[in-house]
């Protein structure tokens, strides 16, 4: 294996390629210490030895940092790792060794997640949410699963339905007709993620049609 190229990354690191793959960054003093250079053959015992004693350290202080600092998915954190210049295999173990200890929990973090929203967005907002977070569609539902003994979502989503109805009737002029409000009411409501029988069921308390 060769060096092929050491380039300038971030934080005043240095990218290093093998074979013209990235394999690491480090810094100029690392690479004194390791007597990397450009061009210069390299074993697979050298690799294995700076990523153990070097990179896979650093990217598990990184990880701890950021997780002191806020709660993370699995696929957030990953994604910070990324932009920290650790590649695939190292954050794959910096991953492993943070579910050892169980520093990281998607269950946990859709709890806190849906307990802080559950006010202000619909369960199918949330949801869609979190799964472009990286949260699991079980963890998802386990989630509300545990929430449900402490909160009664139905009753939350109610209330919520009933403030963004009142909300959106404020913002119609007195010279609206009742047909183009209730159109207009049930397109809000359905952008927001209710469903067609909720929101009917909603509608129905602020006297519009009966076939609504």
């Amino acid at each position: 294996m060769m060096i092929t190229s050491i380039s300038q990354g971030k934080n005043n690191r240095k990218r290093v390629y093998v074979d013209d793959a990235f394999v690491f960054a480090l810094y100029s003093r690392e690479l004194m210490q390791y007597g990397l250079k450009e061009g210069q053959p390299v074993s697979r015992e050298l690799l294995d030895k700076i990523i153990k004693e070097c990179v896979l350290r650093r990217g598990k202080l990184r990880a701890m940092n950021l997780l002191q600092a806020r709660d993370y998915t699995r696929q957030g954190l990953r994604v910070k790792l990324m932009q920290s210049e650790y590649d695939e295999t190292v954050i794959a173990q910096v991953i492993s060794y943070l579910d050892d200890y169980h520093y990281l929990d998607d269950v946990r973090y859709a709890r806190q997640y849906i307990s802080f929203k559950k006010s202000k967005k619909s369960r199918m907002q949330i949801e869609q949410e979190l799964l472009k977070k990286g949260v699991s569609r079980d963890d998802i539902y386990q989630a509300f699963s545990e929430l449900s003994e402490e909160y009664n979502f139905k009753q939350e989503e109610q209330k919520l339905l009933e403030q963004l109805i009142e909300k959106k009737l404020r913002s119609f002029k007195p010279s609206e007709e009742e047909e183009a409000k209730r159109v207009k009411v049930y397109r809000f409501l359905a952008g927001k993620g209710f469903s067609s029988t909720v929101i009917r069921e909603a509608m129905q308390q602020y006297h519009f049609h009966e076939d609504f």
